[in-house]
């Protein structure tokens, strides 16, 4: 519920002033759709350049004031003691929409070390966006996505979007 208030009257609530709202285009904030997607599909870098994992999904706002709310799992293994770096990009804006994620996962620990970005992005666009998950390391050695090491160690990251009424 929003608080809307007039000459110190309360109007939060009232039915006839939120169907106004809405029909004024003044109701935000509802969620108006939301696609998600999950993968278990690995990727893997030995590079300090960011590289594209398969955690990609398009929405499409229907207004230029909505805004998209992004969250996204990660899941992360290195091949050697580095630090491998997780971000949200949008490709179809070319913005970074969620910064760096660091992992330090230990090389003889065998473990996938999870993580999550959560984002709101204003497009201001009709068009599809498209927004991807990337991984890097901080030097030349390899890092994987959805594994611990290449292996049959093995996890799931996923990406929820959702659009909002602005």
């Amino acid at each position: 519920y929003r608080f809307y208030r007039c000459n110190n009257f309360n109007i939060n609530g009232d039915s006839r002033v939120m169907s106004k709202a809405r029909e004024l285009g003044t109701y935000t904030g509802k969620i108006l759709q939301t696609v998600q997607m999950e993968t278990d599909s690995l990727t893997s870098s030995n590079s300090t350049t960011y590289v594209n994992t398969s955690v990609t999904l398009n929405i499409t706002p229907s207004s230029t004031a909505n805004k998209i709310l992004g969250i996204a799992t990660t899941a992360v293994g290195t091949g050697s003691d580095i630090v491998a770096l997780t971000r949200v990009y949008n490709s179809t804006s070319t913005t970074v929409v969620s910064d760096v994620n660091r992992y330090t996962p230990q090389s003889s620990a065998l473990i996938v070390s999870h993580g999550s970005h959560t984002f709101v992005d204003s497009p201001s666009s009709t068009d599809a966006q498209t927004y991807v998950v990337q991984i890097a390391s901080d030097r030349s050695a390899v890092s994987y996505f959805n594994s611990r090491g290449g292996g049959s160690i093995a996890s799931h990251s996923s990406i929820v979007l959702m659009e909002v009424a602005g």
